[in-house]
Order: C-alpha cells, then structure tokens, then sequence
C-alpha cells in the first residue's frame, strides 16, 4: 500500500472526493463543482475543468470517462475528462423530492 509522502492545498476551495490514477490524483470539488487532476510530482493541476455536478461528495476514473456522485441532488454524473456531462442517472428508489430543496446552506466562519 503506497504511503503519503506529500500534502498540497488543492486549487478548489471544498475538496472532496478523491481518486488514484496511474496519471494522477483526481479531485472533485463540493463547493464550485470542478474536477482536477493533479501532478504527483507538483501537486499542480493538469485539469481543472467545472462540470454539471452539485454538491458533488464521490468520485472514480476509468476508461476515459469520470464518475460523480453528487449528494444533494441524487444523481450519478458520467462525465468526459473535460469536465463535459455525457449522462446523468437517477438512482433506482430515489422517490420523490422536493424541487425547491437544494440541500444543506454551508455557512463558513
């Protein structure tokens, strides 16, 4: 199992979901909905690319293609590495919601 050897401060302000590739480490951002790959070497973004997603908390790579799991709306987002929506899913069992609910307000100090 690979150590941490290293910390950055990612260039969005609410990192959260995280994912290892051969190429680099992606990050989603919950707060302005961009995705990034960051340089293990530098720590620098080699994309930064704002996406669909809303709140997003999760994220995979693989094949070209990202997957964003976005919390507050319920929905899995297939996305191009450009940040680009392909598709979005619905979960099975979502129900029903309110439209006017967009989440939780985050109220930072």
């Amino acid at each position: 199992m690979p150590s941490i050897d290293d910390m950055w401060i990612t260039p969005g302000p609410r990192p959260n979901g995280l994912q290892a590739a051969d190429d680099g480490l992606w990050v989603i951002d919950a707060e302005n909905s961009h995705i990034y790959k960051l340089d293990y070497e530098t720590g620098e973004a080699m994309v930064d690319a704002p996406t669909d997603t809303y709140k997003s908390s999760g994220m995979t790579v693989g094949d070209g293609v990202v997957w964003v799991a976005s919390t507050h709306n319920s929905r899995l987002y297939k996305l191009n590495e450009d940040g680009s929506t392909i598709e979005y899913l619905d979960p099975p069992g979502m129900g029903a919601r309110d439209p006017r609910d967009k989440g939780p307000e985050y109220i930072r100090p």
